[in-house]
């Protein structure tokens, strides 16, 4: 490991995930007593059955993020779908990359790259989740900076992958996606992919 404190920081007993829950819990309860202005409702427009059909049909990758940590399960599951696996990391990585779980799979009937990225299941990804400071995003934007950190690493890994299969043809398309942490690094991923 590159960083041992840091493994060894983490894997003590109170980072485990049934320990962290109730901790986290307990600390946003204490922080709801302070004074925040509530949020203002936006006006949102409902979302199409052609739409959440769409949205539908990842859901189940979303969980296989969580549920399949060897690829050989993943291969399997994916297959079922009409996917081939290209590469996955099933554990993320705080320091030095940011790096989040993830998994790139191909739908080559489809014409279709899929990155998959997780959330929050390990101690690594509850630090990454309290790295919430804020970083400068856009021209004038501020994102969480931990997403913001996994998201450039998933740039910097992807960003000429994905660039040559979208050129490649008109018919390829790329899908980002994830869940909670991983939906946040997806989203981010997204705005600097088309911001490039």
């Amino acid at each position: 490991a590159a960083y041992p404190e840091v493994e060894e920081y983490l894997s003590r007993p109170e980072f485990a995930a049934m320990e962290m829950a109730p901790r986290l819990y307990y600390y946003y309860k204490k922080e709801e007593k302070l004074n925040r202005a509530p949020l203002a409702a936006k006006e949102m427009q409902e979302a199409s059955k052609e739409d959440v059909t769409a949205l539908q049909q990842y859901r189940d990758f979303a969980c296989f993020a969580y549920d399949y940590t060897n690829d050989d399960a993943l291969s399997k599951a994916l297959e079922d779908k009409g996917y081939s696996l290209i590469g996955a990391k099933y554990k993320p990585e705080l320091m030095p990359s940011g790096s989040p779980a993830f998994f790139l799979a191909a739908n080559n009937a489809d014409r279709e790259l899929m990155l998959c990225i997780r959330g929050t299941f390990s101690a690594e990804d509850v630090f990454t989740d309290l790295f919430a400071n804020g970083a400068s995003f856009g021209e004038e934007g501020t994102a969480h900076t931990g997403m913001l950190r996994a998201s450039e690493y998933c740039a910097k890994r992807f960003s000429t992958l994905f660039q040559n299969f979208v050129s490649d043809s008109a018919h390829n398309s790329i899908v980002l996606l994830g869940h909670s942490l991983g939906a946040g690094v997806a989203a981010l991923l997204c705005l600097k992919l088309m911001d490039e």
